[in-house]
């Protein structure tokens, strides 16, 4: 009978393990023992990995609107309009003298990481079951003068997050802090060690990069540094820097090789798709007041050859917006579309011309795109809401 009833449950979990993943929540209400059943680790990976090999892993876009508002939009969904997001952990925060600031660091397998304060409180958390862990906060004893560690003005400069092995839990966090200088000391934080650690040998032109947020592809993180657009900036040719977040080191990846020689004003961003490829925008401002675009993509990592150019825009002076408000984009590759933080969005659908849209909205501060995964980390000191939904609310 005992047999009979582990084979039932086998059965009943193989089912469940193919069901879409909001399916899968609501099976945690059933019982006590499928809730426990799906909150295992094991069983989240097991999901996560099918979902991938099927390719039917939901994504949403998730936005910080305000200091502590956060909103998302299904990118999935037909609709365009953003609903808001409750994160779990701000409501347990008390309310200081000053607002708190949320900035999203980066996602990687479901998992988002932010933080609260500019040089601590940061947290992992996966909006789609409303489970989060807070890391603990970096000691700067020894890097900064006494009276700048306590200083608001330490905040965060550059940064990326994502995961080297997520079946060994061992997801990474970089932070470039910077106080009132051009200078800039970087921390990163592994998870699976549970400890923070400087890095050394970091490219001094790196102050130099304007894009904050690395792209994260091929276990690295990726900033572009574009040399025409600093004066005084150091003799370091144009290219892609890179962070590997397995052996820790920097490194460099070559450009596409542009048509544009001459034009003074221009700015490359890179974002991922969905199948973890680097994507770049290079876009220039012409004498004419014309401004252009130029959409591009890496076949192979660290394969320069294999840069391959998808299609041209040209906008005067609408939908881009001048170059220094620019954000990293973001690639939907099952219905083609760019999106980036002047909220325009780019589709082409075999058409001879891509087509421009507005995703409309009264203030941006910050996007990123995050997988709807039931991913989690096993911690004895593990903080979770109460609550078993994903906090996801009506529109307001």
């Amino acid at each position: 009978m005992a047999e009979a009833e582990v084979f039932v449950d086998d059965v009943v979990e193989m089912i469940i393990l193919n069901l879409p993943l909001k399916s899968v929540l609501k099976f945690r209400c059933v019982s006590k023992r499928w809730d426990y059943r799906i909150s295992d680790k094991r069983f989240s990976q097991k999901h996560y990995n099918i979902a991938r090999c099927r390719k039917t892993v939901s994504r949403r876009l998730i936005i910080t609107s305000s200091s502590s508002r956060m909103e998302f939009l299904d990118l999935q969904a037909k609709s365009s309009s953003f609903r808001k997001l409750t994160c779990p952990f701000l409501k347990l925060k008390k309310r200081r003298s000053h607002d708190q600031v949320v900035k999203l660091l980066g996602s990687s397998s479901g998992l988002v990481c932010l933080s609260l304060d500019p040089h601590k409180n940061f947290y992992l958390w996966n909006p789609s079951t409303s489970f989060f862990r807070k890391l603990p906060d970096p000691d700067f004893t020894g890097y900064f003068l006494e009276e700048e560690e306590e200083d608001v003005n330490l905040c965060v400069y550059h940064y990326g997050f994502g995961c080297v092995s997520a079946a060994d839990e061992n997801y990474k966090l970089l932070i470039g802090f910077r106080n009132n200088s051009d200078f800039e000391e970087f921390f990163i934080f592994s998870w699976k060690d549970q400890i923070w650690r400087d890095i050394s040998n970091v490219p001094q032109w790196i102050c130099f990069i304007t894009q904050g947020q690395g792209s994260l592809s091929n276990e690295k993180l990726h900033w572009p540094y574009d040399h025409r657009n600093w004066l005084y900036g150091p003799k370091q040719e144009d290219c892609i820097l890179a962070f590997d977040l397995e052996n820790e080191k920097f490194g460099k990846l070559s450009l596409p090789k542009f048509d544009d020689d001459g034009h003074l004003e221009y700015a490359n961003l890179l974002g991922v798709s969905c199948e973890g490829l680097l994507h770049l925008v290079h876009h220039v401002k012409e004498f004419s007041g014309m401004k252009t675009a130029s959409i591009w993509f890496l076949k192979e990592h660290g394969v320069t050859a294999s840069w391959t150019r998808l299609f041209n825009l040209k906008t005067s002076p609408e939908p881009l917006e001048p170059i220094t408000c620019l954000g990293p984009i973001f690639v939907i590759e099952e219905d083609p579309a760019y999106y980036w933080k002047t909220f325009t969005e780019i589709r082409y659908q075999n058409q001879p011309q891509p087509h421009v849209y507005f995703l409309k909205h009264k203030k941006l501060l910050d996007m990123i795109v995050c997988e709807e995964t039931l991913v989690r980390l096993d911690d004895a000191d593990e903080e979770e809401a109460s609550s078993v939904g994903s906090g996801d609310e009506s529109d307001d």
